[in-house]
């Protein structure tokens, strides 16, 4: 028995000489420390071309027995050139097929497309890109390629029917666009 009991007091003693080496401070949940980034930026960024990131895009007038009928007015196409850009791929070389994202943001309404704001009644926005991918207000569409020639991205915009009855009148809307690029 005594063996035992020596070695319940040879542990209670490490155990309280390794918890009084370690020193409480009052204040030790309030850390404090600092934090410094760098980095470099290796190629420039494309710029939008004068005129592409402002543009009034008047759409053809649509009747509404044509947007009853048909659902849609025509489509109107709009592009957005880029200048000065350096494509460079991950390797350092010149890309062959840049890839951009193209997100259009703006009031929206319950079918998904761009609500229109003014005196006309039952009608919205869809824009779509040159593949027909229907855009989704605050939704990036998917990456295309972009022709390296003209450094221009091709866009579609119609009118198109919603649920409200329609009313004759003129509409306007402004959208905002972001453009990533890899």
């Amino acid at each position: 028995m005594t063996p035992l009991w020596l070695c319940l007091i040879a542990s209670l003693l490490i155990t309280t000489a390794e918890a009084s080496d370690v020193k409480q401070d009052k204040n030790m949940h309030q850390r404090f420390g600092v934090l410094n980034l760098s980095g470099s930026i290796l190629e420039p960024s494309c710029t939008i071309a004068a005129g592409s990131g402002e543009q009034v895009i008047p759409l053809t007038t649509v009747s509404i027995p044509m947007l009853v009928t048909e659902g849609q007015g025509p489509i109107e196409y709009f592009s957005i050139r880029l200048t000065e850009c350096t494509l460079i791929e991950q390797k350092g070389q010149e890309a062959d097929n840049p890839r951009f994202i193209a997100t259009f943001e703006g009031p929206s309404n319950e079918n998904g497309n761009f609500a229109l704001s003014g005196e006309a009644r039952g009608a919205s926005l869809a824009i779509a890109d040159r593949y027909g991918r229907r855009a989704i207000p605050g939704k990036p569409l998917p990456p295309v390629g972009i022709d390296s020639k003209s450094m221009a991205l091709l866009y579609q915009a119609r009118i198109v029917k919603n649920n409200e009855i329609p009313k004759a009148g003129n509409y306007r809307t402004t959208l905002r666009f972001k453009l990533e690029y890899y």
